[in-house]
């Protein structure tokens, strides 16, 4: 099914490019393939990204080590109809990227990412509907091929909304002295992506406050890591989320477990979640701050049989980075987080990670390595070193 799927897209980005208006391909990072109809009905831009690794982990007893491919994906954009009206695809082919198939999923792969129709009904406010990322916290945000470390932090692992099927409204605002305010809004079924089954709780409601006191980041978006552009004035971004998941089935919101408690019956719990954090760039010079903090509802998950089989995963985290560009190439990065975690009993996280950047066509061709060290209260410590490329069509 994964193999059929993937080669009908395949075939779909072959053609484009064949019969697309353009003569030759665009730039690297700009697509495969960029073709709008002959009658202006629609466009679309077909783009591929590839993500390899090499991972090394090393703790008290073991050393552990493994090659394989985080990543590999498919992406279609465009407009249809009117130029107001576009959409976005992305769709996952690599084993861990489609990993969690269950009885929710209709027991099929997750290869659907995004599927999303967008309309910009009026300047500063567009509407979106279908399946995509919530307006959650920055890092999230980030596209995988923009992050500026290997990979996400350990905030992100435990407390990120992710994706969810259902409507969100965007609006900007453009304030005197080149200021920004943005909101951003969300009514979206609460189980996650790519749920079959119907909605099993209740519903899920998220905003998002943003505010750009020096304008708009080089390139439009501030949601990507390293300052590969080198703002030539400082930017600045702040923002604050606020996510409520009425009657939740799985442990961790939209991500984790769902909630089973036997006879057919799950496991409710009422889960807040709230992120502040901060995007600054000038110069070669970034940083990122993060704060999330989650509580619940009725934590304890207790069978039919008054056992207990889990928890809701509730606490908080703090996220800190930041790099610096030391040429026109290369970066080094550094990143603390410190995650709190309250199941049966508390558990403390605390990892130091140092990275190195090679970006050889910026976010679109790189390698990137980092050295991870991890402290847990529950366990003996550890180290991990990672090293992978990026291929961003």
């Amino acid at each position: 099914m994964v193999r059929r799927t993937f080669f009908l897209f395949l075939l779909i980005s072959l053609s484009s490019v064949a019969f697309g208006q353009e003569k030759s391909l665009p730039e690297l990072g700009h697509g495969i393939t960029n073709a709008v109809a002959k009658d202006s009905s629609f466009s679309t831009v077909v783009t591929a990204s590839m993500q390899g690794r090499y991972h090394l982990l090393y703790d008290a007893e073991n050393l552990e080590h493994s090659f394989f491919i985080r990543r590999a994906r498919l992406y279609f954009d465009g407009f249809v109809y009117q130029p107001n009206i576009t959409y976005k695809f992305e769709l996952a082919f690599s084993n861990h990227d489609i990993r969690g198939s269950s009885y929710y999923t209709g027991d099929q792969p997750q290869i659907i990412y995004d599927a999303l129709l967008m309309w910009e009904f009026t300047k500063g406010w567009k509407l979106f509907a279908g399946q995509g990322k919530l307006p959650g916290n920055a890092e999230r945000v980030f596209s995988a091929s923009n992050m500026q470390l290997i990979d996400r932090s350990l905030l992100n692992a435990y407390y990120n909304i992710d994706r969810d099927l259902g409507f969100q409204l965007h609006q900007s605002y453009t304030l005197p002295f080149d200021g920004i305010f943005r909101s951003k809004w969300a009514l979206t079924q609460g189980e996650g992506r790519n749920i079959v089954v119907g909605n099993l709780g209740g519903l899920q409601y998220t905003g998002r406050l943003e505010y750009l006191p020096f304008g708009r980041f080089t390139g439009g978006s501030p949601f990507s890591g390293s300052d590969v552009e080198r703002e030539s004035s400082p930017k600045l971004l702040i923002g604050y989320t606020y996510n409520f998941n009425d009657d939740a089935v799985r442990d961790r919101g939209t991500l984790g477990s769902f909630m089973e408690l036997g006879n057919g019956v799950l496991h409710t719990s009422d889960i807040s979640t709230q992120f502040l954090d901060l995007i600054f760039k000038y110069q070669g010079a970034s940083v990122l701050l993060e704060y999330a903090h989650r509580a619940a509802t009725n934590p304890d998950i207790i069978d039919v049989n008054g056992t207990i089989q889990g928890y809701v995963y509730t606490g908080s985290a703090l996220n800190a980075a930041g790099g610096l560009m030391i040429s026109e190439k290369n970066e080094i990065a550094l990143r603390y987080t410190r995650v709190s975690e309250q199941t049966d009993q508390l558990q403390l996280l605390e990892q130091y990670t140092f990275g190195f950047n090679r970006f050889l066509v910026g976010h679109s061709f790189k390698i990137q390595t980092d050295l991870n060290y991890t402290l847990n209260n529950l366990d003996s410590p550890y180290w991990e070193l990672r090293s992978g490329f990026e291929l961003h069509f």
